[in-house]
């Protein structure tokens, strides 16, 4: 019987980073990547601190998936998909349904200067917001109406 032949480690370990890495660049997703690759999530971060090539060719494929993720959240955000329309259990036709909050991501994404959330933190006529340390206890029913007349004001 003929002696099996291994493989050297180095040829071994370069052979799973390239699946890796193929991997990876197919799904995004680290964990996944590293099954398909039959290794540990350890020994694939262990690598890419130790492997500069490696970290670089790691956010390449990462770089890549994403650039995917991407042009497929644009296509649902604009273009959009068709979803059959069912009347009881019959197909009566699709209808063209578009994702709103896909195209609010990009669109914050893209021009955040735009469209960020602006969130204004002040108090009565842009002044400081008052601290109060009290418990509903510490006031009688009149004060306690009183601040909430005023706060509703002030909105």
């Amino acid at each position: 019987m003929a002696k099996r032949q291994h493989k050297p480690r180095a040829a071994l370990n370069a052979t799973r980073k390239e699946r890796f890495l193929k991997s990876l660049e197919a799904c995004g997703i680290v964990e996944d990547a590293c099954l398909q690759a039959g290794i540990s999530r350890g020994w694939a971060y262990e690598k890419r601190k130790t492997d500069e090539a490696f970290e670089r060719a790691w956010d390449d494929a990462k770089a890549v998936a994403v650039a995917v993720w991407e042009k497929e959240a644009i296509r649902r955000a604009v273009k959009g998909h068709k979803r059959p329309v069912y009347q009881g259990k019959e197909h009566v036709g699709n209808e063209q349904v578009y994702s709103d909050t896909l195209l609010i991501f990009l669109l914050k994404g893209a021009k955040p200067e735009t469209y960020r959330d602006k969130l204004e933190h002040s108090g009565p006529n842009g002044g400081a917001i008052p601290i109060v340390n009290l418990k509903p206890e510490d006031l009688n029913h009149d004060e306690l109406a009183a601040i909430i007349r005023a706060r509703q004001n002030n909105s």
